[in-house]
């Protein structure tokens, strides 16, 4: 730890701040926590003192006025991140909020231009762009490991089977584009470096009565014809997964948003596609690399520490180098048009907005 450490407020006690941030903290060792807020004052009292944080205080207002506190996690409910986004940077702090930064591209923009006028750092939470395996999937794809790109195939699911979860909730922003499908979109947008033709999207979703998605599906065609093709959703078995798919073999990553111990970084250099007919896949005709190798639930740690320690700089100094904020807009912008041409799709089917 330095001697002078980025004085941290959390807003909520989620889970996601106890599994991710804190220990990404601790590890990087250039900022501390020292109060999180919750709804209820014991509540906040006692996960205070579980995680070794100095205070847990009633109601969210008490972290983004405390005089102490340099920046704000937000991992609160997404209907919730705009409104206390724009309290936290009107208050002067830096701003670290779990994705979704917002639900809509209106308040995505209000709260742009609230972190301009304040001049303070702002941070939608992705973690995976910073794991080691995104990186050697660039720098396979720069070496032409595989040859020209053609296609990225990616998939996000688990099961969700409360109806109590605010996944579920019109009013909070729920719904699988925004919790997870966000996710595949990002690293297509990540690998090809360019932004798809929207013109040309093709999407259709499962929704509930209240306007919510719990399974889409879609094409995005990127320039030069390159595409993305994938699905997300709460209802079916529990899967991630991206192909890169090139003109001379493949990349395959089991995991390639949060990777564990058994998930693994693959590439074949050749096609990896059965002739009629299909023959087991290992028979299946190969050239000479065939490699698959072993992620690392550390080196996810790694990925949390790399994301809070991009922190230190820009939140003492003001400067960001690429404004993070600026690339959160041009996501959430894409999401949102690629869930109304679902809902145009989809006669009778009110498009989910979020709170406004």
């Amino acid at each position: 730890m330095i001697d002078d450490p980025i004085r941290w407020g959390i807003l909520g006690t989620a889970g996601i701040a106890e599994s991710s941030f804190l220990p990404a903290l601790r590890q990087a060792g250039d900022g501390v926590a020292i109060s999180v807020a919750s709804r209820d004052d014991v509540r906040a009292r006692s996960w205070a003192a579980e995680h070794d944080i100095a205070r847990g205080v009633a109601g969210y207002e008490q972290v983004v006025a405390d005089p102490e506190i340099e920046a704000v996690y937000i991992p609160l409910p997404n209907g919730l991140h705009a409104e206390w986004t724009i309290a936290a940077l009107e208050a002067g702090k830096a701003v670290l909020c779990e994705k979704p930064l917002c639900v809509t591209p209106e308040e995505t923009r209000r709260v742009l231009a609230t972190a301009d006028a304040a001049s303070a750092p702002l941070w939608e939470a992705f973690v995976f762009p910073f794991h080691q395996q995104i990186e050697r999937g660039h720098d396979a794809l720069a070496g032409g490991q595989i040859g020209e790109v053609r296609e990225i195939a990616s998939r996000f699911h688990f099961v969700l089977d409360d109806p109590r979860d605010i996944r579920l909730s019109a009013e909070l922003g729920g719904g699988s584009l925004y919790d997870v499908g966000c996710y595949p979109i990002r690293l297509a947008r990540l690998l090809f470096d360019a932004e798809p033709d929207l013109d040309r999207a093709i999407a259709d979703a499962v929704w509930t009565a209240a306007g919510v998605d719990t399974e889409l599906w879609g094409a995005l065609t990127f320039p030069g014809d390159r595409r993305l093709v994938f699905s997300c959703g709460f209802v079916a078995a529990d899967d991630t997964f991206a192909g890169v798919f090139g003109t001379e073999g493949e990349l395959r990553l089991t995991n390639p948003f949060h990777p564990g111990d058994d998930d693994t970084f693959g590439s074949c250099t050749a096609t990896c596609r059965s002739v009629r007919p299909p023959r087991p896949a290992s028979t299946r005709s190969r050239r000479r690399s065939d490699t698959s190798t072993p992620c690392s639930a550390v080196g996810n740690a790694h990925a949390t520490w790399r994301w809070t320690r991009r922190w230190a700089t820009p939140t003492r100094s003001r400067r960001c180098s690429r404004p993070p904020g600026e690339e959160s807009r041009l996501a959430l912008e894409l999401v949102d048009q690629v869930g109304d041409r679902v809902a145009f799709r989809r006669a009778g089917r009110p498009r989910r907005t979020g709170p406004r």
